[in-house]
């Protein structure tokens, strides 16, 4: 009778630590990522180095939190990739909403770098967990 409590108490236990093991984990970002043109020209991980980052915040330039940057340049395909926090009132209450319209900035060379494409640097958030391809065009 002993052993049949103590096993109901253990199994009651590992169930409210699940689900408070389920709750505190941030909420899954949404993904981006694509290739870099500069001058008509594909950007490579060897030509930007690690000297090379995109970063995206809200339209009047705030960050969100935590930040939303790539870094250590491109990928050995050429591509940047990135996470954006998606909004959660409990954990990421500075993340980025779904739906609203953020902004890429691009660095390199030294400088800070004119996002042409997508226009203006502006693209809409999409829901967390989900990818989405966004190309860049850049200029100097």
């Amino acid at each position: 009778m002993v052993l049949k409590k103590w096993c109901w108490a253990f199994f009651i236990s590992v169930l409210f630590l699940s689900a408070a093991m389920v709750k505190a984990q941030p909420p899954i970002p949404f993904r981006i990522g694509g290739s870099v043109t500069l001058e008509d020209r594909k950007l490579t991980h060897e030509e930007v180095g690690n000297d090379f980052r995109v970063v995206v915040t809200r339209l009047d330039g705030t960050a969100y939190m935590p930040a939303a940057e790539s870094f250590k340049g491109l990928n050995a395909s050429g591509n940047y990739l990135m996470n954006i926090p998606v909004h959660d009132s409990e954990d990421q209450p500075e993340g980025a909403i779904p739906g609203e319209t953020a902004l890429l900035h691009v660095y390199g060379f030294g400088k800070k770098l004119s996002v042409l494409r997508p226009a203006e640097g502006k693209f809409v958030v999409g829901n967390g967990g989900s990818t989405r391809r966004i190309d860049l065009i850049v200029e100097r």
